[in-house]
């Protein structure tokens, strides 16, 4: 079983988003083996700081809607009872994504109401999406006129695109 270090490092976060996509994978593999908790809490507590980063990258560009879409994602995939407890950063992910919901307008208010329904793990969540998103594409499967995805924007630091 691989575990992840606990990292905010921007490069490392670039990193371990690119990874993303396992990490979820490894997490849903391991709730269902009794016994490991401890690498389950682990790798949810990694995918939670990946989470984070890239929820403060949304709130700089000032796109809350993607930071609640985002953090509801994870809290909903991630926030398995009896695995992390009263974790720290999954209460700064509930609290900032109500303070967030708060100021969104209606419409953007009725789109999050809607996604809410979409089950966790689901490949329709922001969560997954992002997941997605920054996996690593083989250069052979990629075109010569292919857009910039949310890894290669988070490595030059542009502006993340929206979830939605």
């Amino acid at each position: 079983v691989a575990r992840y270090p606990h990292t905010s490092h921007v490069a490392d976060i670039a990193i371990l988003a690119g990874q993303l996509s396992a990490l979820l994978d490894q997490v849903a593999a391991l709730l269902v083996v009794p016994g490991h908790n401890s690498e389950a809490a682990a790798a949810i507590q990694t995918a939670c700081n990946i989470v984070v980063a890239v929820g403060d990258r949304y709130r700089q560009q000032q796109d809350l809607l993607s930071l609640v879409l985002l953090y509801e994602s994870a809290q909903a995939e991630l926030d398995v009872p009896g695995v992390l407890g009263r974790d720290a950063t999954m209460q700064r992910l509930q609290r900032q994504a109500a303070d967030a919901f708060s100021v969104l307008d209606k419409a953007q208010a009725n789109l999050v109401m809607s996604r809410r329904k979409i089950p966790p793990g689901s490949p329709n969540t922001a969560l997954r999406q992002l997941a997605r998103d920054c996996a690593e594409e083989l250069g052979v499967y990629t075109t010569t006129r292919r857009r910039i995805n949310r890894l290669e924007q988070w490595n030059k630091r542009l502006p993340l695109t929206p979830l939605r």
